[in-house]
């Protein structure tokens, strides 16, 4: 705080809030499309050719369903990143000038 002026806050992007649940969903999308199938999901027992009828309907079926949906939605997560860091970089930028453009409102006014 400056001569009574509040600085401008950057609001969803400084606290826990919906834009960060979404990068943190993102992430987890992330990290469930790389996942190996031949390297890291067949020697656990959670190969897709395991699973079928009844067992899909099983808490581990619905989860291996899951890692395969999204190592099929790599194209739209690829878009999200994207967007997800444009955004953020555009925020950054509007910010930092919000900043600069109140600290030298503040030093004319001096």
């Amino acid at each position: 705080m400056t001569d009574g002026k509040v600085m401008p806050s950057c609001g969803i992007f400084e606290t826990m809030g919906l834009w960060t649940l979404l990068e943190g969903c993102l992430l987890i999308a992330n990290a469930l499309a790389i996942l190996n199938e031949d390297r890291f999901l067949v020697p656990r027992g959670w190969s897709f050719q395991e699973f079928s009828g009844v067992k899909r309907n099983s808490f581990k079926g619905q989860l291996i369903g899951l890692v395969y949906a999204s190592q099929y939605l790599r194209v739209l997560l690829i878009l999200l990143n994207t967007l997800c860091i444009v955004v953020k970089l555009v925020m950054e930028i509007v910010v930092t000038w919000m900043m600069l453009s109140n600290l030298v409102a503040s030093q004319i006014s001096n």
